[in-house]
C-alpha cells in the first residue's frame, strides 16, 4: 500500500502537474513512469486517476494479466490510517481535540462490553493501535 501511495505522490511531484493544463506529453510521461515503476517493483496492477475541478479527466489501468480496468475496485486496506492520522493531528495542532481525551468525549454514543474501561480508550490509543481492539474485532463487520 505504501508503494502505491508513494507512486501517486511521486507522479504529481515528478511531473509538476498543473491543474490548469495537462497535455498529451505530460500524460505520456506519467504513463512511462508508472510502467517503469510497475516493472521495477513488480506491482501486478495499478490504476490511476487525475481529477481537475471535481471532474475525473484521466484514468488508466496497468495490469500484467489484463484483468484490471480503470473501473476496477481495489481494497484499500490500511491506507486510510495515514489519512485519518494526518487529519487528527491537524485537529490537535489547531487545538480542536486532545490526544489524551477519552473517545467518548467526541463519540458519546460509542459503547463497549466493559464500559468501566472505556475511559482508557483515548484518541492516542486508537492512533497507536494500543486500544485493545483486535484485528478480528475491526473486521468482523465486513464478513458479509
Amino acid at each position: 500500500m505504501i508503494i502505491k501511495l508513494t507512486l501517486i505522490i511521486s507522479i504529481f511531484f515528478c511531473f509538476g502537474i498543473n491543474a490548469q493544463e495537462i497535455d498529451t506529453q505530460t500524460l505520456n510521461k506519467i504513463d512511462k513512469y508508472v510502467q517503469s515503476i510497475q516493472n521495477k517493483v513488480e506491482i501486478p496492477s495499478i490504476s490511476i486517476g487525475i481529477i481537475k475541478d471535481d471532474d475525473l479527466i484521466y484514468k488508466k489501468s496497468y495490469s500484467k494479466d489484463k484483468t484490471i480496468t480503470p473501473s476496477s475496485k481495489y481494497y484499500i486496506g490500511s491506507l486510510t490510517k495515514s489519512f485519518t492520522g494526518l487529519a487528527i493531528m491537524q485537529l490537535v495542532e489547531d487545538r480542536k481535540i486532545n490526544l489524551d481525551d477519552s473517545i467518548t468525549k467526541y463519540l458519546p454514543w460509542f459503547k463497549i462490553k466493559d464500559m468501566k474501561s472505556i475511559d482508557n480508550i483515548t484518541i492516542r490509543t486508537l492512533l497507536n493501535q494500543t486500544s485493545g481492539f483486535s484485528t478480528y474485532d475491526g473486521l468482523k463487520n465486513f464478513d458479509d
